[in-house]
């Protein structure tokens, strides 16, 4: 079963990315490793080696770095454009996965790794580039000094930003076809950078005359601050940009090369803010093209002109539902309206566009958009394997069993009429390598956690209710799992399959497969994903009597059935290793768990015929669950996963 993929129409300059396949999963992640607040987080379970299999470039590279803003290149979305944007994007994601988030920590704010072992823990090593430079930012907002004394972390006036890298393997620059100098920057993190993002009205650029006009290039008062703010101690990030590309510039400057800056959130306003500077300072600079993820406006309309009077070439990646995109300020485009023939609305279509533009909060969109939608999940490709050596098999959709009065909402919201929603896919191990390190072919069935009103609606229903094909035993407690998670899974209509049938039938097809060789199922998700994950799991085994070793993989899962549902998994032989961070509440809910077989256990008759009875009674309430599988509990507080002894703050 395909997913359907319907591409709309984007306006102005916009394209669809239809063919766009990360080789990482755009999903929810904590905050060591995402994009925040947008579509763009990546995968916190990186490779070892990030080898890919990118194309060679070579005299076309040019065109790659936008020299024709990126023509024939963006709808249909290029591959091997796909690849570029999806290397620039792990170098942005390593500034994420090595900041220091912990506030109690001595090097809170700064990075995890040194510059030697960065790209090695990022498992960035085999794209070539060598890190030879850290950058920082340093806060232009000064806070009450009431405040510093009650939060220390406060005090810290300057915090890790970013990197640069020089490609320096003669195969990679000459598949590129120049040695690449890579920028990279993180998105917004420390408070102070919050309240820098707040300071949302323009400002002029230092060094450059005012127009006849009143309006000169200007740009957000809080990304300007943070790119040029500096004290005694701390130099500012254009002092570190400058120093560093002007080393770049005369140590390569008799051979092809190419500055990429790339970004996410408040990091693209740094890139954009850095390229223009470097092609201000520098006569001889090269050629500067900014990879933006997810970025916010920058400038006002004449600071566009600036930038492309410069010649740097920016490609906005921007997800439809992203905010971050739409701020700050307004866009006012009167250039149709002003080159009407009517002499007086042009006049007065001037006048408005000079006043609207000294409100100083009107900004100008930047550079060629390439426009993403999370709903229409365009970067899914079914036939596409990826570095893990998996081939995506199947599609997965849940079909919702709540159906609501049609006079009461979905005449008034349409998208209430969907019944059905992509849930994840089946995956197939199938590089030899691959199969050979793991010592079997492992099937990955994975699925995503809630997103729908009606999967919360389902979530909701929290009792309990027998499995259906299970006969319920004398004392009337049998195998009784949550009513939302199991209508999720068994719900069908007409037009749409159960993600029990799709399952039985895609696992069913894997097993008569590779029935003569070594075979795991592994499913795997998060939150809702997990209530799916081992109701598969339980009904793959009932089903299919020689079925393979199965084993879950819990992220952050919710509690899915009672106790004799546990021990009937375990008696089906499926292991389940529980992921829980001690702080989400998702994994206490829902129900109560109750264990009274220490008291039942009790020599005394009376205790013990009481136990009994009061278990069997709560046990009919419906709503006493058992937690399922080996716990694995992790701390948001304690960060264990940081190596605090690895640690560059040069």
């Amino acid at each position: 079963m395909r997913l359907a993929i319907r591409i709309a129409t984007q306006p102005r300059a916009s394209s669809s990315i239809s063919q766009l396949n990360p080789n990482f999963s755009l999903s929810q992640s904590n905050s060591r490793s995402q994009f925040n607040g947008s579509l763009f987080s990546w995968n916190q379970l990186k490779p070892h080696s990030t080898k890919c299999n990118f194309p060679k470039l070579r005299h076309k590279w040019k065109q790659y770095q936008g020299i024709n803003h990126w023509e024939g290149l963006l709808d249909p979305l290029d591959d091997n454009l796909r690849r570029e944007i999806l290397r620039y994007g792990h170098f942005v994601d390593a500034t994420y996965s090595s900041f220091d988030f912990d506030p109690s920590s001595l090097t809170y704010a700064m990075c995890v790794h040194s510059k030697n072992s960065l790209f090695n823990h990022c498992g960035l090593t085999n794209y070539g580039y060598r890190l030879t430079k850290f950058l920082h930012v340093t806060y232009g907002i000064h806070v009450p000094s009431w405040i510093n004394k009650i939060y220390k972390w406060s005090c810290i006036r300057s915090s890790w930003i970013g990197y640069v890298a020089i490609c320096q393997n003669k195969k990679e620059i000459n598949r590129l076809g120049r040695r690449d100098v890579v920028i990279a920057f993180r998105g917004t993190i420390t408070w102070l950078e919050w309240l820098e993002n707040l300071r949302a009205s323009l400002t002029h650029l230092p060094g450059h005359v005012v127009a006849k006009d009143g309006v000169a290039p200007m740009v957000q008062k809080g990304f300007l601050s943070l790119y040029t703010s500096k004290t005694t101690k701390h130099a500012s990030l254009q002092e570190m940009v400058r120093e560093e590309i002007g080393r770049v510039i005369q140590t390569y400057t008799n051979e092809p090369l190419s500055l990429t800056l790339t970004g996410h959130s408040l990091g693209v306003a740094l890139a954009i803010l850095s390229a223009y500077d470097i092609t201000a300072t520098f006569e001889n600079a090269p050629m500067v093209t900014v990879v933006s993820f997810g970025g916010p406006r920058v400038g006002n309309e004449s600071f566009r002109k600036q930038l492309e009077q410069s010649g740097i070439k920016i490609l906005r990646i921007v997800n439809s539902d992203d905010v971050v995109t739409k701020v700050p300020g307004l866009v006012v485009n009167l250039d149709d309206v002003a080159s009407n023939e009517d002499v007086h609305v042009g006049i007065w279509s001037r006048w408005l566009n000079k006043h609207v533009e000294n409100t100083q909060l009107v900004y100008g969109d930047i550079g060629q958009e390439l426009r993403l939608s999370s709903k229409e999940l365009p970067y899914l490709n079914k036939g596409d394997v990826t570095n893990y050596g998996y081939r995506l098999t199947k599609y997965l959709h849940v079909t919702c069993g709540i159906h609501m009065p049609w006079w009461m909402i979905n005449k008034i919201y349409k998208w209430s009429c969907i019944q059905s929603s992509w849930i994840g896919y089946v995956a197939i191990c199938q590089s030899k390598k691959e199969i050979n390190q793991l010592g079997r072919r492992d099937v990955v069935i994975a699925f995503k956690g809630t997103i729908t009103w009606m999967e919360w609606l389902e979530n909701l229903r929290a009792s309990l209710t027998h499995f259906p094909g299970h006969v319920v035993a004398k004392d009337g407690v049998g195998p009784m799992v949550q009513k939302g998670f199991l209508s999720l899974y068994t719900s069908k209509t007409t037009k749409h399959a159960s993600l029990q049938e799709m399952v039985r039938e895609e696992i069913g097809r894997v097993i008569q497969t590779y029935t003569n060789e070594p075979l795991s199922l592994t499913l795997t998700g998060h939150s809702l994903g997990v209530a799916l994950a081992i109701l598969s799991a339980y009904d793959i085994t009932a089903t299919f009597e020689n079925a393979p070793m199965v084993t879950v993989v819990s992220f952050g899962g919710p509690r899915v059935g009672n106790e004799s549902f546990r021990k009937q998994l375990e008696q089906s032989g499926i292991k389940i290793l529980r992921i829980v961070n001690s702080d989400d509440v998702v994994t206490k809910v829902p129900g109560l768990v109750v264990n009274l077989d220490d008291v039942a256990s009790n020599e005394d008759v009376h205790v013990g015929i009481w136990s009994r009875w009061l278990n069997k009674h709560v046990e009919n309430t419906q709503l006493v669950y058992g937690d399922i599988g080996q716990e694995l509990r992790l701390s948001s507080k304690e960060l264990p996963y940081l190596n605090k002894g690895d640690v560059d703050v040069s």
